[in-house]
């Protein structure tokens, strides 16, 4: 204690009399206290977490698409050696009937390609002509299906359709 009844032990404090300025800490050898150190450090630590989570959040997307593009590239050789495995079934079964048919020709087989081919010709064009029809019936059946709920809602809305009020106008044009 000094003489006022203060105590004065100084270790660690700057000595009496200074502001604190950073000159006088550096001729003293003491720092001055940083209180956002921590903060700062803490914050590095965060952005340097939030960069990580980010790369690998990347990096996961990346994977995810080339499994994706492996599996669809997958996906389309498997389609192709199915559809080649059909279509040399198809060859195999078209050519052995063609045989079969030229031998009961008179080992004409030729003949039995010629007759095969015909057939499967004229079997492709009757499903086309039929699928077509079908499809064709379908979409019109649907429009006028479409139609109809329409005027039956304008009917329910209006008293009248569009088609019955045309009907009208030209009867009343007419008389």
């Amino acid at each position: 204690m000094n003489g006022n009844g203060v105590h004065s032990d100084t270790r660690g404090a700057a000595p009496r009399g200074s502001v604190g300025s950073g000159e006088d800490y550096q001729k003293t050898g003491f720092e001055p206290p940083r209180p956002l150190d921590g903060i700062t450090a803490q914050v590095r630590e965060l952005a340097e977490h939030a960069k990580l989570y980010v790369e690998a959040r990347k990096d996961m997307l990346r994977a995810t698409i080339r499994s994706l593009i492996v599996k669809a590239v997958l996906a389309v050789v498997a389609a192709i050696a199915g559809v080649t495995v059909i279509i040399v079934a198809v060859v195999q079964l078209m050519s052995g009937a063609a045989q079969g048919l030229g031998l009961l020709f008179g080992e004409r087989y030729w003949l039995g390609e010629l007759v095969i081919a015909s057939a499967v010709f004229l079997v492709v064009a009757i499903g086309a002509f039929v699928g077509i029809r079908r499809l064709t019936k379908s979409a019109r059946e649907r429009t006028i299906k479409k139609y109809e709920r329409r005027q039956q809602a304008q009917r329910q809305r209006f008293g009248h359709s569009t088609a019955e009020r045309a009907q009208q106008l030209r009867q009343s044009q007419r008389g």
